[in-house]
């Protein structure tokens, strides 16, 4: 079940997978665009 978080509900189910993956393999995962520019930059 893929569940919303803020702007994460785009991803899929096989996006989350493929992330989850990632952190199990490598310790880091990057969720890209997750948070919108504007609010880096404040």
């Amino acid at each position: 079940m893929v569940q919303s978080i803020g702007g994460i509900s785009k991803y899929s189910a096989t996006d989350l997978d493929r992330l989850a993956q990632e952190l199990n393999q490598d310790g880091i995962c990057v969720i890209r665009n997750l948070f919108k520019q504007k609010l880096i930059d404040e």
